[in-house]
């Protein structure tokens, strides 16, 4: 059985026309390509990563599947459909989470703003509200006026109510924004399990735990293009360093002369940078050299590989 596309993109244009100078008499018009002949496809059922620097084109691309932004030259199906000229087809298939915009009634409790959605978009499902309502962990704050909620309340009350008309398909602008970490991790959970249900999920997102443990798929757009589109695996492969802080129990004036790349960070600690894959062999020289106090393992590897890809890039 063939995978079944959910989102097809051929060689997608966007240019936005802008003025330059101050002097409206005077003022010149300028192309700006945002996108430049992408192509993509995502599977039904797929949980894709869509990064890029600020500026790289991925707000605009989002507002194309998603049926708000016209383009210049291209195609694009969403479920099968032109978005752009039949929006109202697949409206209510989209759950969206789009940066900071809310879709909350400011001065509404909660559980308004809740009971206006499902009026909009037909849902009659209450053991799905309920479960969105406990796995996201929202009880306590449905009678709560939205304008008093803070940055991660707020965050975690769009997320149920984007997904309470249960859509096909998900797009995710910072989920986990301004959350304490066990709020991260319920959302996280939750997102799981809306995967395993067979929901496609497009997630942008600046948190790298969220990249990691969510993902199974990465495209990077850096200045219009579609530099990179991997899965997870190949992905983390880009850059398989980790860094090893090496806690010293004596002072330690020089470095050791051994083959190892580190640094001597103070007279007490001193970082090494290794391959994961002679990590074993790495620990043994290092407890053959060092009086160890202790250890911290760092392993950053999605932050470092789209930092070297935005740097090399531009």
């Amino acid at each position: 059985m063939k995978d079944e596309a959910i989102i097809k993109v051929e060689n997608l244009g966007k240019i936005f026309r802008v003025n330059q100078g101050w002097a409206i008499s005077k003022q010149e018009k300028k192309d700006i390509v945002a996108l430049d002949a992408i192509n993509f496809k995502i599977n039904k059922g797929e949980f894709v990563a869509l990064l890029g620097p600020n500026g790289a084109g991925k707000s605009t691309l989002i507002k194309i599947l998603i049926g708000v932004l016209a383009y210049n030259a291209g195609k694009v199906e969403v479920m099968g459909i032109e978005p752009l000229n039949n929006r109202e087809k697949i409206i209510g298939r989209l759950g969206i989470v789009f940066g900071q915009r809310s879709r909350m009634w400011h001065d509404l409790p909660v559980s308004d703003s809740f009971e206006l959605t499902k009026k909009l978009y037909g849902n009659s499902n209450k053991e799905w509200e309920e479960w969105l309502i406990e796995n996201i962990g929202v009880q306590d704050l449905l009678g709560r006026q939205v304008k008093k909620l803070s940055l991660g309340e707020k965050m975690r009350c769009e997320l149920v109510n984007t997904l309470l008309y249960n859509p096909d398909l998900i797009f995710l602008d910072e989920p986990t924004i301004g959350l304490d970490v066990v709020s991260k991790q319920r959302i996280r959970e939750a997102l799981m399990i809306l995967h395993k249900q067979g929901k496609t999920i497009l997630l942008t997102s600046h948190d790298t735990g969220d990249i990691e443990k969510l993902c199974q798929r990465v495209m990077v757009i850096n200045h219009g293009k579609l530099a990179i589109d991997l899965t997870m695996e190949k992905f983390m492969k880009l850059n398989d360093d980790m860094e090893i802080r090496v806690k010293l129990k004596n002072k330690l004036i020089t470095l050791p002369k051994i083959k190892l790349e580190m640094n001597l960070v103070s007279d007490y600690e001193v970082v090494v940078t290794v391959k994961r894959k002679v990590l074993t062999e790495t620990m043994k020289v290092i407890f053959d050299n060092f009086e160890v106090a202790d250890l911290d393992f760092s392993a950053e590897r999605v932050e470092k590989i789209l930092m070297d890809l935005y740097k090399n890039e531009g």
